[in-house]
């Protein structure tokens, strides 16, 4: 059966010829070829059916060629260029991969890592009458880690000094002054109550007398392993009434002998 070419844009025929071009197709075209003037667009007949006593039947016939339009797709050049617009594959996030760590010289919360004066100090405190002749105590210091801060367990030794000197005899007298679980804080700053202090003859070098005070604080903190210092505060009951403000105090770690050299101030 050989195949007729029509323009099939818009004519009446018989049903039986419109099912016969149905099967042909439309030879104007190139198979595989879209009409570019047809944009898609279907091609219609009317079709008469005879035994339709006057009344027409239409079909519509559609060209296989054009009738599925243009694919939608999608430019590769324009997705590539756009890459991985999530910012998520292969890109590294803004917070890094950077794992939390603590610095050996440094705190659990970032800050300076406390130091430790566990073990021997001089002691020395500088009365604001004569600070140039200070109360001297042994130091002996036991220091815990406490969270980011510190307890301290200290026992001061009194030690004889003659009058006017700093540096004879320096003999352990009498017993030793104990406090345990002073809180220090993270930035090593401490207070220690001591209260009622009484302070023998033999160990004081200011006048040789004995001296009784009361509500005695020493406030200070923590400079590093070696050093510790601060201010006190209190008063002397006997044998006169003294405000102790303006009175200080060291602590100089020790290794051996007692420095010669004494400093009661920070």
């Amino acid at each position: 059966m050989r195949c007729i070419g029509l323009n099939l844009r818009s004519v009446t025929i018989p049903l039986s010829v419109a099912v016969l071009l149905v099967a042909c197709g439309d030879p104007s075209e190139s198979p595989g070829t879209a009409d570019s003037s047809s944009s898609g667009s279907s091609s219609s007949a009317t079709a008469t059916d005879p035994d339709s006593s006057g009344s027409s039947l239409s079909a519509t016939l559609t060209d296989p060629d054009t009738s599925a339009g243009p694919t939608s797709g999608t430019d590769p050049s324009t997705t590539e260029s756009s890459g991985d617009s999530s910012g998520t594959g292969g890109t590294e996030s803004s917070s890094g991969d950077a794992s939390s760590s603590t610095d050996p010289g440094e705190s659990s919360s970032g800050g300076s890592a406390l130091a430790d004066i566990t073990g021997d100090h001089l002691l020395a405190l500088a009365v604001v009458i004569a600070p140039e002749t200070p109360l001297q105590y042994l130091a002996t210091v036991v220091q815990t880690p406490d969270g980011d801060g510190a307890l301290l367990d200290i026992s001061l030794q009194p030690l004889s000094l003659d009058i006017g000197s700093t540096t004879e005899p320096r003999l352990p007298f009498g017993d030793a002054l104990v406090f345990d679980d002073i809180e220090v804080a993270p930035d090593g700053s401490f207070e220690i109550q001591i209260g009622a202090l009484a302070v023998a003859g033999e160990t004081n070098p200011i006048t040789g007398s004995n001296v009784a005070t009361s509500g005695v604080v020493l406030t200070g903190s923590i400079v590093d392993e070696t050093s510790w210092c601060g201010t006190v505060t209190g008063m002397i009951t006997m044998p006169l009434m003294l405000d102790l403000a303006g009175s200080t105090f060291a602590g100089t770690a020790i290794d051996g002998d007692l420095p010669l050299v004494v400093d009661g101030s920070c």
